[in-house]
């Protein structure tokens, strides 16, 4: 492509972007205007209208408030008030009109229009993942070296069966292993290496890929992720296709070798993130792995009061001092970044820390609420920064974390630190990893589309 044009930045690469999804951008943005100009007609042709939706807004938000921090009565009066300001503020957007009785669709166009602007915006600047493994294996094409994918065949909800992975990575000529109930998954995959194995793969959830990931660090193999869990959110941030597991086993034949970040608490190896305070206490509930945001908000209210240990984290938070008494700390394997739950990069060499220092239990509230809506940073209670490395006391022995979604009792103070691109990755050819890289264009969302609808960008960098 060395002197071509292509309209759309791809970081220091170019994109080619199709006649398609040209058009697709310039819907978007035509979409996007239409519902700016349709808010600002409805703004100013009925301003009486707009202030009672605020109001209406405003006291539904109250009353979560009021049912999520109390008990008893006014728990029960919370939930009434919510329900009643619901469903007047769903009217009042469908319905009302001043001084006439006709219905009035205004308001809901204007959500519609933003709503499929938004959708289009997300599917046109979205980088799709590269396939490969079923069409490698169609044709025969199969592994190099001495291979082994480790599979829990329980993960996800039986995931790897259903989708055929250990019949097709046989067929590609990848050894496979079982993790049978009750066996160890790191003593299989250190049998595997003394076997021979010269790539450590697994299939299954974020806590059982630190743990075969751990053992390639140790003996300096490269390592294939393999998406068969539940959230699979390694698995996103490295690029891979989460609806399809067997595109992942594309690594193994034909496989780009990325080298990136772990972390390390005490003396494990972790991924994602550790998660410390309620969280430990939030995450050992049944509902919490399909109901996070319901659960964290039904059990605050009983934490807050209870106080105890999951509020005795004491660390030193950059330009603030000493901080003695933390609701929650997540520590990632890199920063966060502009989406929630996403990284930029998989290495920079730092940690991301985030940490709520509340003075009420409205904060708590608060931050969850926010985290829902996509907007944490706006929380005054949440502080974040980056680190190669930190260290945790407590007043607490033992101190229990959430490490990749899997519960872990260390003893305390933890020392976290970033190993800067120790773990050898293997992924498919052609693989973005990280969010920088999987979006298209290197400005914002607007932008990209503009430069992808009308054809702008310069020569490559």
């Amino acid at each position: 492509m060395t002197g071509s044009h292509h309209p759309v930045r791809f970081l220091r690469r170019r994109v080619d972007a199709s006649p398609a999804r040209r058009v697709a951008a310039a819907v978007a943005l035509a979409l996007d205007v239409a519902a700016l100009v349709s808010l600002v007609v409805l703004v100013l042709s009925r301003p009486l209208h707009t202030l009672l939706l605020v109001v209406w807004a405003a006291a539904l938000l109250l009353s979560l408030l009021v049912a999520v921090t109390s008990t008893g009565w006014r728990h029960r009066l919370g939930m009434l008030g919510a329900a009643v300001f619901g469903v007047a503020l769903v009217l009042s957007i469908l319905l009302w009109r001043p001084g006439s009785r006709e219905v009035s669709w205004q308001a809901p166009v204007t959500i519609v229009l933003a709503g499929a602007g938004a959708v289009l915006t997300r599917s046109v600047l979205r980088v799709r993942p590269p396939s490969g493994g079923v069409a490698l294996a169609a044709r025969g094409i199969r592994a190099r070296g001495t291979p082994v994918l480790i599979v829990n065949p329980r993960s996800g909800g039986g995931r790897a069966e259903e989708a055929g992975l250990c019949r097709l990575a046989a067929s590609m000529g990848i050894e496979v292993v079982l993790l049978e109930e009750g066996a160890d998954l790191v003593d299989l995959a250190e049998a595997a290496v003394r076997a021979g194995a010269d790539v450590l793969g697994m299939a299954g959830g974020d806590g059982s890929l630190g743990e075969v990931a751990s053992v390639a660090i140790r003996h300096g193999l490269p390592f294939v992720c393999v998406p068969a869990g539940t959230r699979n959110h390694f698995a996103l941030d490295l690029g891979l296709d989460r609806d399809d597991p067997r595109q992942a086993l594309a690594a193994f034949v034909d496989g780009e070798e990325r080298h990136i970040d772990h972390g390390v608490v005490n003396d494990r190896v972790f991924l994602n993130n550790v998660s410390l305070g309620v969280y430990a206490a939030i995450v050992e509930q049944d509902s919490y792995r399909d109901a996070k945001i319901e659960t964290a908000l039904a059990m605050l209210p009983e934490l807050w009061a209870e106080g105890g240990p999951w509020f005795d984290l004491r660390f030193d938070v950059p330009g603030h001092g000493r901080l003695d008494r933390a609701a929650l700390v997540q520590i990632s394997n890199n920063p966060y970044g502009r989406q929630v739950g996403r990284r930029e990069q998989l290495d920079t060499g730092e940690l991301g820390v985030l940490t709520v220092d509340p003075q009420r239990l409205g904060d708590l509230v608060g931050l969850t609420v926010l985290a829902a809506a996509g907007q944490p940073e706006r929380s005054p209670a949440l502080w974040s920064w980056t680190a190669a490395s930190l260290r945790i006391d407590s007043s607490q022995h033992r101190i229990s974390a959430g490490v990749d979604g899997e519960m872990v009792v260390f003893d305390s103070p933890l020392d976290l630190r970033s190993v800067h691109r120790g773990l050898r990755v293997l992924v498919p050819r052609g693989t973005r990893v990280g969010l920088a890289e999987q979006t298209l264009g290197d400005g914002t969302a607007y932008r990209a589309l503009f430069e992808l609808a009308f054809g702008l960008g310069g020569p490559d960098r």
